[in-house]
This record gives C-alpha cells, sequence and structure tokens, in this order.
C-alpha cells in the first residue's frame, strides 16, 4: 500500500497571510505494535499482504548461527510538494529484528537518505526486551534532500566494534515520510487590513441606534 496527501492547514493565515501544509508519503501499512515482541521472521514476513511493495514485511538477512549474513534494504518515497515550500520534514520508520535491547544498547545498523549517512542513535537500544522485536521511531530529514520529491531510504545491518555478532536480519514494516511546507499569499484578508472595515461598520450600527433614540 502507498499513498500520498497534502492536508491544508489555516495556522496563522490572519497574521501572516500564507497557507501551511503538511505533505505525507505512506509505504506499506502498520501491521505491528512498537514494542510487540517477540516478533520472528515468520510472524513479520506473514504480515505481508499484496499491497504492501517490496521491500516492506520481508526480512533480509540472518542472523542464525548455522548461515549468519547482514541484511541490508532500500525504498525510495516519491511525492509532489505541489509548488510548496518544505520547511521541516521528518521520517517515521517502522523496523523488526533490529537486535539493539535496552541492556545492550549497541549500534546494529546504519540508516541512510539519499546517500547521506544519518544519525541513528534514536534506534540503540530501542529493541523492547528481546532482540526479535518491532519498534518505531522518528528520524529528522534535511529539507535540501527533499526539493526534487524523491527520498530514497537505505537501512544496513551493522556489526560495530562494540558487538560480537555473527549476523543480523532486519524488516521495516512502513515508512512515513512527513514535510511542512509554505505555500504562497492567501485570499484570506490578513486582519489589519479587515480592522478598518470593522471599525466602519461598527459606526454605522451606532449612528443607526442614535437615530432610533431620537425618533
Amino acid at each position: 500500500m502507498r499513498f500520498t496527501f497534502v492536508t491544508a492547514l489555516a495556522v496563522a493565515v490572519l497574521s501572516t497571510g500564507y497557507v501551511h501544509a503538511a505533505v505525507v508519503d505512506m509505504i506499506g501499512d502498520q501491521d505491528l505494535v512498537d514494542g510487540q515482541n517477540p516478533v520472528f521472521t515468520r510472524d513479520f514476513t506473514g504480515a505481508k499482504s499484496a499491497e504492501d511493495p517490496d521491500p516492506f514485511n520481508i526480512s533480509f538477512g540472518d542472523d542464525r548461527s548455522s548461515s549468519p549474513s547482514f541484511g541490508e534494504l532500500s525504498y525510495t518515497h516519491v511525492f509532489s510538494l505541489g509548488g510548496l515550500t518544505p520547511l521541516s520534514a521528518s521520517i517515521a520508520i517502522g523496523l523488526n529484528d533490529h537486535d539493539s535491547i535496552a541492556s545492550n544498547p549497541i549500534d546494529t545498523i546504519d540508516i541512510f537518505f539519499d546517500g547521506v549517512q544519518q544519525d541513528d542513535d534514536v534506534w540503540e537500544g530501542q529493541s523492547a526486551a528481546l532482540p526479535s522485536a518491532f519498534t518505531v521511531r522518528s528520524m529528522p530529514v534535511d529539507v535540501s534532500l527533499l526539493f526534487d520529491e524523491m527520498l530514497t531510504v537505505r537501512i544496513v545491518a551493522v556489526a560495530g566494534a562494540d558487538q560480537n555478532i555473527a549476523g543480523n536480519s532486519i524488516g521495516v514494516d512502513f515508512s512515513t515520510l512527513t514535510i511542512e511546507t509554505a505555500g504562497g499569499p492567501t485570499t484570506v484578508v490578513p486582519l489589519p487590513a479587515a480592522a478598518p472595515l470593522l471599525a466602519g461598520g461598527l459606526a454605522a450600527l451606532g449612528f443607526a441606534a442614535a437615530r432610533r433614540r431620537r425618533v
């Protein structure tokens, strides 16, 4: 499943005369709950439906001692800004089995946006009580990467110097990119311009009331 929508917001329109909107692009759908565990490979892949595009709800790599390997996956958000200017952005990712638990908060994944490695500390020590768990976290996105209306995400399972594991499987359930934007001026009359009209209307009402009293 994939959908993109734009939500227009009347944020400070009276004071600024500008429309703010959120562009949201979601790939996949959330089948699991943050912190859910254990979620084994068979459970994760079993949640995949015909509406989930690859590589969603597919497990990459293998951390079993019999056939260890490190997983890697990538996907691309494609969206339209509709002529709006991106102000800020974030991406929420649902990741399964990244093997970094609270009692051993090690670096087990590297995440890249358009080839640029990101600060992924938000994932360390967040894999619930068991390594085979589902985790949802949000990361900021540099808006300079969004002007081409595409964002490629690459997630790589790793074994850093602070750990000793033979392999690491990972899987992504969904990814939601949210972009806060600002557009052009609206047709709404700003408050300073409307104030004289309001004052004139009140004066006219007062004059009419005075005439009624005299009559």
